[in-house]
């Protein structure tokens, strides 16, 4: 059991041998194969070795909320260069690829991230967890659940997860409150989403906004006054 809680950095891995220890390497090695290094390596059948390689005899199993929290926990304190790069040797190791690693290409391809939802997403739908997100995003988008481990913002980012709204999102959220009670919470969301179309100030995020129905009353009609955007002023720090 020790061992499924510690990330192992393995070398002088026979190719023929990992792949055969399971579909998700083979599919690793094909996704390497398919312009990850020069092709004149493929020529080499039987020389094919991996150094680097983030091992833990659970990597089969991370798409499962349970086990993927115990991966993270042991590769959060494990962070580095070597997590997510491993090198490709070829020709009897006289040429060195640096290629992405095991953990690099199931960050990009599945779903092996634990979320507030009880399910396991792809990095790239799940938002970072940090308080001022929690409180944005709440219950309407995914959150990273790492259980008593947390990532740094620049670690969030390196591994491809949402650290900021997008303009869909920023939309999606403003339908969803719309139909929420008024409280000082919704206020505070509001203020939040609101200045971030304000720091993105384009012509397609006033058209998005016009378009969207945005301007909601509702159930906040003697609360909050919506306007027409054609009858506000829209600035920008540098324009005044």
């Amino acid at each position: 059991m020790s061992n499924a809680l510690t990330i192992q950095f393995r070398d002088n891995l026979d190719r023929s041998i990992l792949a055969a220890e399971g579909e998700l390497y083979r599919e690793y090695f094909a996704f390497l194969d398919n312009g990850r290094y020069d092709k004149i390596y493929r020529s080499y059948t039987h020389q094919h070795v991996v150094n680097h390689f983030p091992y833990m005899p659970i990597m089969d199993r991370l798409t499962i909320p349970a086990i993927s929290r115990l991966f993270w926990a042991a590769v959060i304190p494990s962070w580095g260069k070597t997590l997510f790069e491993s090198d490709y040797l070829v020709n009897r190791r006289t040429h060195t690829v640096k290629v992405p690693s095991f953990v690099r290409y199931m960050l990009e391809h599945q779903p092996i991230v634990p979320t507030n939802d009880g399910t396991c997403r792809r990095a790239s739908e799940v938002f970072h967890r940090s308080q001022k997100l929690e409180m944005l995003v709440g219950l309407e988008f995914p959150l990273t659940d790492f259980g008593d481990k947390s990532l740094t913002a620049a670690q969030a980012r390196e591994i491809g997860l949402k650290t900021e709204l997008t303009l869909s999102d920023a939309l999606t959220l403003l339908e969803r409150i719309s139909k929420e009670p008024w409280s000082d919470v919704q206020r505070g969301r509001l203020e939040e989403i609101y200045g971030w179309f304000a720091r993105h100030p384009s012509p397609s995020t006033i058209d998005a906004l016009s378009r969207s129905g945005a301007r909601r009353r509702g159930s906040w009609r003697r609360m909050v006054r919506f306007d027409p955007l054609t009858r506000c002023a829209w600035f920008s720090p540098t324009s005044v």
